[in-house]
This record gives C-alpha cells, sequence and structure tokens, in this order.
C-alpha cells in the first residue's frame, strides 16, 4: 500500500486549474468570436463568398495537424523535465519547431501555388473556386506564423 506524503489542498488545486483553464477558455472564444465576424461581414457579399470562406476555413483546419506535433513533443517536455534534462528539452523543442514548421511551410506552398488543387478536394464548383482561390493565398501565407 502507498503511502500520502501530502493531503491535496484544494485552493491551490482549484486555483491551478483555474490558471489553466481561463487562457484556453480565453483562446476558445477568440476563435469563435472571429469565425462570427468573418461570417457577419462576409455574410453581405453573398452565399457564394461565405461557401468560399467556409470551404478556406476547412482546409486551414486541416493544417492543425501541428498540434498533433506539439502534442507529443509536450509529452517528452514533461518527461524531460521531470528528469530534470535541459539537454533532452531543448533536443525536442529543436525536433518539435522543425518539424512543425516544414509542416506549416508545405500547407503554405501548396495554399500558394496549387490552391485549385486544394479547394478542389472540398468543392467542385468552380465560381466557389474562383472566390475562394485569393482568399486561400492571402491564409497560406499565414499559416508558418502560427507555428512561431
Amino acid at each position: 500500500m502507498i503511502k500520502v506524503k501530502h493531503q491535496i489542498d484544494w485552493k491551490v488545486f482549484i486555483r491551478l486549474v483555474v490558471a489553466i483553464a481561463l487562457p484556453i477558455a480565453f483562446q476558445n472564444f477568440l476563435s469563435t468570436t472571429a469565425s462570427m465576424a468573418d461570417t457577419i461581414m462576409i455574410g453581405s457579399q453573398g452565399e457564394l463568398a461565405v461557401a468560399a470562406v467556409g470551404i478556406c476555413s476547412q482546409i486551414s483546419s486541416l493544417f492543425s495537424c501541428y498540434c498533433g506535433f506539439a502534442g507529443g513533443a509536450l509529452l517528452f517536455f514533461s518527461q524531460y523535465w521531470g528528469a530534470q534534462n535541459e539537454e533532452g528539452i531543448n533536443r525536442t523543442f529543436g525536433m518539435s519547431l522543425l518539424y512543425m514548421l516544414a509542416v506549416s511551410l508545405l500547407f503554405s506552398c501548396v495554399a500558394i501555388t496549387c490552391p485549385n488543387f486544394l479547394l478542389g478536394i472540398y468543392t467542385d464548383k468552380t465560381d466557389i473556386i474562383k472566390l475562394a482561390v485569393p482568399y486561400i493565398r492571402i491564409v497560406g501565407f499565414a499559416y508558418p506564423l502560427q507555428v512561431l
């Protein structure tokens, strides 16, 4: 049987949970608000414009695979942190940054140079693709910035 050395101080626990949860909730709030503002602004341009922006946002959600790299890196960070292995933390940070940057540059290059191919994955309607091409090209430049 394992003996517990310390009792859980619930006030400290709640304070730590709130310190973690509030920034996450705020980030989700900002993301939802930005999406809502996009929809309101684009809504006045017509149905095709809303569809074009929607398709571009679906492509951008594909890019969120870099979160998998970040999540995996966090597992290694925590293990190295517990072992107080600073070299392991630095190596993991460098490798995860390199891979995430490579994925973001790949997405950026495809979005900028081959937007018709990328948009054609989601729709075959040429009028929507025609409206979405300039938007996805602009968004494509932002992909590497999301990693940093």
